[in-house]
C-alpha cells in the first residue's frame, strides 16, 4: 500500500480508539438513565396489567392516552437531554474529529510537498459552528429520545400481547429503550467522522493549491460496498464529500500541478479477491449477479439522509434491473 495512504490510517486508528472511549462513557451515562426511570417503568406496567384485567386492550393506541404512559416518556425526554453527557461526548467527539482531520491533510500536503509555508488553519470554533449549523446536538438527541421512546412502546406492547409477567415486561422494556443508546453511539461516532471529513476537505481548499480530490475506504471483508466502489474517484474540490453513518473514508487531495496519490482502486482490489471475500462483501445475490457480468459500477448509488445528507449506498436488489437471487 503507498506510504501515504499508510500514514492516513493512522489518523484512521485515532478515530477508531476515540470511538471506543465515548462508547465505554455513553454506556456509564446510559445506565444512569435506566436507574432514573426504573420505579416510573414498573409502575406504568402494573397499571397496564390492572387495564388488562379490567378487559382493556393495551396497544399502541390506548397507550397514548394513558397519562402514566405519558409521564414516563417525558420523564425519558428529561433524563436524556439533561444528562450533559451525552451533549460532552457528542461535542469532544466533534472537537477530536477536527483536529485529526487538519492533522490529516497538513501531513498528505506535507508528504506532496507543499506542506511548507500554508496559511495557518482555521480556528476550531469555526468548525464547531459550521457542524452544529447543519444539525444541532439537540436534534440529535431527540432522534435518540425517538429510538428510546419507540423501544419502550415496543417492549410494553408485546410483553402484554404475550401475558409475561411484570418483571420481564420491564426487562424488556429497558432492553428495547436501549435503541436510543444506539442511536446515541451511532450519532457520537459519525459527527467525529463527519468532523474529520469536513475539516480535512476545508483544509485542502483552503490552501489555495488542490483542484480536485480522490475518496480513500478501508481493504477489508467488512467494508461497505458502496465506499469500495467509490474508492479512488475524483472529486472537484468545491464538491462536498459525504459518507454513511460512522462511515470512516477519508480523501487525499489532487494539486492544482496535477500530482496525487496514486493506489490500486476498491473496485480493482476487489475483482482481485477470492470468491469467499467476494461473497462476503458483496451478498450472496449481488455475487450472483457479478459473476454473471453484472458491472460492478451497477451496484453503487448516492442516497439522501435527511440528518446527514448525501452518502455512498448500495443499490438495493429490488431496484438492480437484473434476475436477484435470494439472500
Amino acid at each position: 500500500m503507498n506510504q501515504i495512504i499508510r500514514g492516513v490510517n493512522t489518523f484512521k486508528n485515532r478515530i477508531k480508539s476515540n470511538e471506543t472511549k465515548a462508547i465505554a462513557t455513553l454506556l456509564d451515562s446510559w445506565y444512569d438513565v435506566e436507574k432514573a426511570i426504573r420505579r416510573e417503568l414498573e409502575n406504568v406496567v402494573l397499571y397496564a396489567q390492572e387495564l388488562a384485567r379490567q378487559g382493556i386492550t393495551v396497544d399502541e393506541y390506548t397507550l397514548n392516552s394513558i397519562d402514566r404512559w405519558k409521564e414516563l416518556l417525558a420523564q425519558v425526554q428529561k433524563e436524556i437531554k439533561n444528562k450533559k453527557e451525552f451533549a460532552r461526548v457528542i461535542e469532544d467527539m466533534r472537537d477530536k474529529g477536527i483536529k485529526t482531520g487538519l492533522g490529516t491533510a497538513d501531513y498528505v500536503l506535507d508528504k506532496l510537498g507543499v506542506g511548507f509555508d500554508l496559511l495557518p488553519a482555521r480556528e476550531i470554533d469555526m468548525y464547531i459552528s459550521m457542524l452544529d449549523g447543519k444539525t444541532p446536538i439537540g436534534k440529535l438527541l431527540d432522534k435518540a429520545y425517538g429510538e428510546a421512546s419507540n423501544g419502550l412502546k415496543r417492549g410494553l406492547v408485546d410483553g402484554m400481547a404475550k401475558g409475561l409477567n411484570p418483571l420481564q415486561i420491564a426487562k424488556d422494556m429497558a432492553n428495547q429503550m436501549g435503541l436510543g443508546l444506539e442511536r446515541l453511539v451511532l450519532i457520537a461516532r459519525t459527527e467525529q467522522a463527519r468532523a474529520w471529513r469536513m475539516s480535512t476537505l476545508d483544509r485542502y481548499r483552503q490552501t489555495g493549491v488542490v483542484r480536485g480530490f480522490k475518496r480513500v475506504s478501508a481493504r477489508a471483508k467488512n467494508t461497505c460496498l458502496a465506499c469500495l466502489l467509490d474508492d479512488g474517484k475524483i472529486y472537484d474540490v468545491a464538491s462536498d464529500f459525504s459518507d454513511h453513518p460512522a462511515g470512516l473514508c477519508t480523501l487525499v487531495p489532487i494539486l492544482n500541478t496535477g500530482r496525487t496519490v496514486n493506489w490500486e482502486t476498491g473496485e480493482e482490489w476487489l475483482s482481485k479477491q477470492s470468491d469467499e471475500t467476494q461473497r462476503k462483501i458483496m451478498g450472496n445475490s449481488r455475487y450472483e449477479l457479478y459473476k454473471a457480468g453484472t458491472p460492478l459500477a451497477d451496484f453503487y448509488q448516492i442516497k439522501e439522509s435527511e440528518i446527514w445528507g448525501p452518502a455512498p449506498a448500495v443499490v438495493p436488489l429490488k431496484d438492480l434491473n437484473s434476475l436477484t437471487v435470494v439472500e
